[in-house]
């Protein structure tokens, strides 16, 4: 049977029901998610792209129904029936639950492709510092002390972009992908693949590693740890916002 799902229109006023293969009853969500692009070459491009990095559930059964970011995304971002969408996560479970239209791949985002260790199998999980191909990990979900360090497969997400999207076309990202977002920001400016995103909603954690400490600007242990992360943050936000991106906060 089919069914449709809400998408928020392109003038941002309303919502479009598209029909999809059936996934479930589903309760029409009217949200809207802020959008600071205004550029008219974002209306132009042929090709609109969406990236859920840590992505989690698309639909959470409970009391209150929960939920995920790529379908709040859907129901609230103006001409969100536009897009294509792409959802990585590092907790496979979750991928039953997303409609087909959702390019799926179980995976942590990183800064090559490897194999990595993280804390916990929520998107946010978090990676342990100095993971490599070998050892270490990183963050993709809320992590949970009490669980064993899981090894997980781990993308280069700046090699991703650079083979999966043009310049021409418009990128939106949403990040949340605890103790990696500097990791994988350091080499998308490293790589200048920070030019293929547009838009970015980003959950910044500020782990307290090496990175953090250097992007802080600080001696390492001058200074208490909440200090090196807000101050790890806010640079990093202000690095994205003077490469042109137009920056939001996610929770």
């Amino acid at each position: 049977g089919n069914m449709t799902l809400p998408f928020r229109n392109v003038k941002g006023d309303g919502l479009v029901n598209l029909t999809i293969e059936t996934m479930g009853m589903i309760k029409t969500f009217d949200k809207i998610v802020p959008r600071a692009y205004v550029d008219e070459d974002a209306w132009e491009a042929d090709r609109w792209v969406f990236v859920d990095l840590g992505a989690r559930y698309y639909m959470r059964k409970s009391k209150n129904r929960c939920f995920g970011s790529t379908f709040e995304f859907q129901c609230g971002y103006p001409g969100a029936e536009r897009f294509e969408y792409y959802a990585f996560d590092i907790n496979a479970t979750h991928a039953k639950g997303y409609p087909p239209f959702v390019k799926w791949t179980t995976a942590a985002v990183w800064d090559e492709d490897t194999v990595i260790t993280v804390s916990g199998r929520e998107a946010g999980a978090f990676a342990h510092e100095g993971s490599t191909s070998n050892s270490g990990s990183s963050s993709s979900g809320s992590g949970s002390d009490e669980e064993e360090p899981l090894r997980v497969p781990a993308i280069d997400f700046s090699a991703w972009l650079i083979s999966n999207v043009k310049a021409s076309d418009f990128v939106v990202v949403k990040m949340d992908i605890e103790n990696a977002e500097f990791r994988v920001f350091s080499k998308l400016f490293a790589t200048s693949a920070i030019e293929l995103i547009d838009e970015v909603y980003l959950e910044c954690h500020g782990p307290v590693d090496r990175t953090s400490w250097e992007i802080s600007g600080y001696p390492p242990h001058s200074l208490p740890l909440a200090w090196v992360r807000s101050t790890a943050c806010l640079r990093l936000e202000r690095q994205l916002r003077r490469a042109g991106i137009y920056l939001h906060e996610w929770d």
